[in-house]
Parts: C-alpha cells; sequence; structure tokens
C-alpha cells in the first residue's frame, strides 16, 4: 500500500509533534533470565516495572505443573458462545465469584476489554457517567465506547462528586466508575464515601480493583478481594472489574456482578462476544494462583 503524499506528510508532522512534546513512544526489548533478572541492551537490570506484585508469575510451585496442564491443546481458537467455553474456565469463573463474594463472573482476555465490555453496553445515551479524573484509559474508552453522557469529578473529590449526582437527576440511569487503588498515583479511592452517595442516589457502582485486587483485603476476615473488602463495602459495589496479569501473575481479565449483569454481557457485550477465549492452560493456572492467594504468604512479604 503507497500512502498518497498528504497521508503521509500528516503521518510524519504528528510523530515530529510528539517528539518536539517529548510524547513520542519507542518499544524497548528486555529478555527474562533465569534469575528473573532482564537483559536490556546487553546489560542486566533488576525489573521495577512489572505489575507482577506478589511474585506469582514466577511462582515455581505453578510453573513445574506447566507441562502437566498443556496436554492437548494450546488454545481453543474460538469464541466463548461458538466452543470456547470449558470446563476449566467455568471453574475459574467459580473461583472468581467466590473470590468477589458475587453471585457470578465472566472472563475476560484482558483488563481492557473488560472495561469496554462492561461500560460500553450498561451505559447508553439516556446514562449520566461519573467518572474520577484519574481513571484508567480503558475506563475513559469505554465510557466514549457507551455513547453516555460523561461528568469528570476531581480525583477522589467526593463532595464535588455528589454535588454533581444530585445536579444531574434526569437520567434514566447513573453509573458512577472508579478504581480502587488508582494506577499512577497508587492511592486508594474514598470507597466508602462514594458507596454512600451511590446507594443514596440510586447510582449503579463500578469498581475497577485491578490494582488492589489480590493484595488487599479484609484484615479481619484474613481474605484478599481488593479493596471494596478493605472498605468493607463489597456489597455495595454493582460491578468489579479487575485484572488477573496484575496481583495473580497470570493472563486476562474478569468481571463479578450478579448472575442477571453477566447474562446481559453475554448477549450484549461486543469485546465479550466477538473474540477468542482465555485459552485453557491459562485458566488453570489462574486457578493455582488463586489458591496460592488465599494462603496469605505473599502479601505479608510485600506489605
Amino acid at each position: 500500500m503507497v500512502l498518497s503524499q498528504d497521508n503521509t506528510t500528516f503521518y510524519k508532522e504528528t510523530l515530529e509533534e510528539l517528539k518536539k512534546n517529548s510524547l513520542y513512544r519507542t518499544l524497548k526489548t528486555f529478555d527474562i533470565k533465569k534469575d528473573f533478572t532482564l537483559n536490556y541492551n546487553k546489560n542486566t537490570v533488576i525489573n521495577f516495572s512489572s505489575n507482577d506484585y506478589l511474585g506469582l508469575s514466577i511462582n515455581k510451585k505453578t510453573i513445574s505443573k506447566l507441562n502437566k496442564i498443556i496436554q492437548f491443546q494450546i488454545s481453543s481458537c474460538s469464541s466463548r458462545l461458538i466452543s470456547g467455553t470449558t470446563s476449566k474456565i467455568n471453574k475459574l469463573e467459580k473461583n472468581l465469584s467466590l473470590h468477589r463474594q458475587t453471585q457470578s463472573s465472566l472472563v475476560f482476555p484482558t483488563g481492557y476489554m473488560a472495561n469496554l465490555g462492561v461500560l460500553g453496553v450498561l451505559a447508553d445515551k439516556n446514562t449520566m457517567i461519573f467518572s474520577d479524573k484519574l481513571n484508567h484509559a480503558s475506563i475513559i474508552d469505554g465510557c466514549r465506547l457507551s455513547h453516555g453522557q460523561i461528568k469528570i469529578f476531581d480525583h477522589n473529590d467526593f463532595i464535588k462528586l455528589e454535588k454533581l449526582v444530585k445536579k444531574n437527576t434526569n437520567f434514566k440511569k447513573k453509573i458512577i466508575i472508579t478504581e480502587g487503588i488508582f494506577s499512577m498515583d497508587g492511592d486508594f479511592s474514598k470507597l466508602k464515601e462514594i458507596s454512600k452517595i451511590s446507594k443514596e442516589n440510586n447510582c449503579f457502582l463500578i469498581v475497577d480493583d485491578a490494582h488492589g485486587d489480590f493484595v488487599v483485603g479484609n484484615n479481619n476476615l484474613k481474605n484478599f478481594s481488593g479493596t471494596p473488602a478493605f472498605f468493607n463495602v463489597i456489597k455495595e459495589v454493582d460491578v468489579h472489574i479487575s485484572s488477573l496479569s496484575k496481583g495473580l501473575g497470570c493472563f486476562g481479565g474478569y468481571v463479578s456482578s450478579s448472575k442477571l449483569i453477566c447474562e446481559y454481557l453475554i448477549n450484549k457485550s461486543r469485546p465479550f462476544i466477538f473474540t477468542s477465549a482465555l485459552p485453557d492452560f491459562l485458566c488453570e493456572i489462574a486457578n493455582l494462583s488463586l489458591e496460592a492467594v488465599k494462603e496469605g504468604k505473599q502479601q505479608k512479604k510485600t506489605l
């Protein structure tokens, strides 16, 4: 394919502008060594940039079982609604529901797709979405796909949020979306206050807990069900969205909610319907990592 001169000029000028503003991105190649350090430009470096918070991606007990896990097929190579739903992925979803204390769960190929898959269908043009200013890019994109009206409230400013909610009462549906622990600043959401506002104003509360899940939880119950459990508001959250590739050290994303919401997503969520299912071996590894999470040993090492 040959681009026209006008198109070529546009892309070149855009890239030059990014370089000028120090926003230009490049790919860096890192190779993992046996001691779990990284090779970069022929140098050995220690990896402080991974999301593997508990070190479960290098869990020797799990890795030793890989050959037994991958016996027949690497992937089903099919979407969930065709032949991609297996007993392995069903087991993982059941375990995630128990983990999150919800009725049902759905596994997505990535956490990014989970946010797109939820927000893109639970909201519409008759919905007002209230979104924290520092929410992740996947939440921002999910809000845009939904065609809902979007109001941004200053980071963790629940007073401003309450004013916005009370001011916008002429919408059929109102959704509040926040992270549990924010990806860039690493601070907790004001979930106690936000869940109270949501309940009092008949809002739908969605929490993306990718960075708190499996790491924090209810200290009294000694579980690691994430930020809502940490603040004891787990039942006030309507939809939990999270990742399998951070605290769990695996790959993929998931949604936990009521049976009704999960049934709705199965029928309406395009990022869920029109993509391949998570391979069985990743589901089995995630289940093994879930067992390790329950022990609490890794969390004690990191705290």
